[in-house]
């Protein structure tokens, strides 16, 4: 691939990544939708090693606890303010974090709750953890370039490469950043709901829309790219420090367009984020 990067044009041997499957394991996390990026990902892959989160109650957010490695020695004396995650499938869903206020020793610190504990990660030894980052190297070969960022499987704001580097907004475990791309689907113009025939060459008003998604997130869709409307996923009962649920099913939005003869929808993707359209329904008249 020939890029130009920082002013310099570079080539750059870059491979698709593997198709994105709902169900993988991590769903949303494993999502990854950018050009010549990389991948940071903090979860434990050996079950040698655990960590346990000791104490009494309460088990919610702001208490004190201590965590202690088993297997491993993985803290530092300089660990002070920086996250681990405890859970994952099968164990604890959506995983919680800690955050780590004193040193202890190698396989000892004390640690503030971020997330209230269920009783799975109570007092109990698990290898579902990961280290959480706020920084990330290895970004050389994009210096000076805005990056897409998906954290923990959120859309996160788009971060500049400095020294190599980006700085993330709070702590994750999974991040994919590179550089964003805009998928785009517009239809043909629509060519029905005549009396007599054909449409062609009539004028036509689409009232609405309703789209058919299976396990997509952040699209927008409209008539052109100066009437988009993003579609909302989030309901008023999702938790605000969580992705929304990857959704399937169908979503209508209105259209405030007159008359036209080239009637067309347009869906477009700009976050790095998965989008499958099964179907679009446009609900129009034709002027007979």
């Amino acid at each position: 691939m020939r890029r130009q990067i920082d002013g310099q044009k570079i080539s750059t041997i870059e491979y698709l990544e593997s198709e994105f499957w709902p169900d993988s394991g991590r769903g949303i996390d494993n999502a990854f939708f950018v050009d010549s990026g990389l991948s940071y990902d903090g979860w434990n892959m050996d079950p040698a090693k655990r960590l346990t989160l000791q104490g009494g109650a309460p088990w919610t957010t702001g208490a004190v606890k201590t965590l202690v490695a088993d297997g491993h020695s993985p803290f530092l004396p300089d660990d002070a303010g920086k996250c681990f995650r405890l859970g994952g499938p099968g164990i604890a869903w959506p995983p919680v974090a800690v955050e780590i206020t004193a040193y202890n020793a190698a396989d000892n610190v004390s640690v503030r709750l971020v997330d209230d504990v269920p009783p799975a990660l109570q007092q109990q030894s698990t290898a579902g953890w990961a280290r959480m980052v706020t920084t990330l190297s290895g970004f050389a070969h994009l210096e000076g370039e805005t990056v897409q960022v998906l954290a923990d499987g959120a859309a996160h704001p788009a971060r500049t490469v400095v020294d190599g580097g980006i700085a993330l907004q709070q702590p994750a475990s999974i991040v994919h950043a590179g550089l964003g791309y805009e998928s785009r689907l517009e239809t043909l113009d629509l060519e029905a709901g005549a009396v007599d025939g054909t449409a062609i060459g009539k004028a036509k008003r689409i009232h609405r829309a309703t789209v058919r998604l299976f396990a997509s997130l952040g699209c927008a869709v409209g008539f052109d790219d100066a009437h988009l409307d993003q579609l909302a996923f989030r309901g008023s009962d999702a938790p605000m420090d969580r992705p929304p649920p990857l959704f399937t099913g169908d979503r209508t939005i209105l259209f405030p367009k007159g008359w036209d003869r080239a009637a067309r929808v347009l869906i477009v993707q700009s976050q790095p984020l998965p989008l499958t359209v099964a179907a679009i329904a446009p609900h129009l008249t034709t002027n007979g």
